[in-house]
């Protein structure tokens, strides 16, 4: 109840770091059975509503969280999981079928949409290279389903909570992003990172070789 009233009282993201905190030297087995499931749901509102917590995947490996799936509060699981990926289908969807049975949710319900798209962006600059991180207005308003004349906003807000860093062209209609806040990653993703680079890597071989055979011609 603590934690809920902290919420309440918009103090969601220290109540967030202190679970974290809390979690990081307190085995599931030693939380009372009978608290679990509120205290996974009060830590998991807390992560969703904080203005400046941007990194899920540290929560969802944690043992807690799982217990929403078998609960009444399910719903804030996948939530939590849409706002790590930056899935704002799968968050629309939830928030239209269970959104009103969570007042917290409707109370932030304007932050929630910016927060969501806002993670997507992220998310879309975290899977280019580093050399690849220039993107137009119209790429940023498809990837967020963002309105065009409404992307600038989203760009601004993002540089001003510090997840991003980068330059705005105004007339180009383009952003060069220079800096994306390092993400936690879940053990699912880091298994999708290893296979992308043993793919990198066999091409990377494939062209050292062929470099390597048209080299011996042009020597002879």
């Amino acid at each position: 109840k603590n934690y809920l009233c902290r919420q309440k009282k918009k103090q969601a993201s220290e109540v967030f770091r202190h679970a974290l905190l809390y979690l990081s030297y307190t085995p599931i087995d030693k939380i009372p059975s009978t608290e679990r499931v509120e205290f996974a749901y009060d830590v998991s509102m807390a992560a969703l509503i904080g203005k400046d917590i941007f990194n899920f995947g540290e929560l969802l490996e944690r043992p807690l969280v799982k217990v929403l799936d078998d609960s009444k509060y399910s719903s804030t699981l996948k939530l939590l999981e849409a706002f790590h990926n930056g899935d704002i289908k799968t968050y629309e969807d939830i928030m239209a079928k269970d959104g009103k049975a969570q007042p917290l949710l409707q109370a932030n319900k304007k932050f929630l949409s910016m927060k969501v798209r806002i993670l997507r962006l992220m998310g879309t600059v975290f899977s280019r290279s580093s050399r690849d991180r220039a993107l137009s207005f119209k790429e940023i308003s498809d990837a967020c389903d963002t309105k065009i004349d409404e992307v600038e906003f989203l760009v601004m807000k993002s540089f001003s909570l510090g997840v991003l860093k980068g330059i705005v062209d105004q007339v180009a209609q383009s952003v060069n992003i220079k800096w994306v806040q390092p993400r936690v990653l879940t053990k699912g993703q880091i298994k999708n990172m290893g296979d992308r680079l043993k793919v990198w890597t066999a091409e990377l071989s494939k062209a050292t070789a062929h470099v390597e055979e048209h080299s011996k011609e042009i020597l002879q």
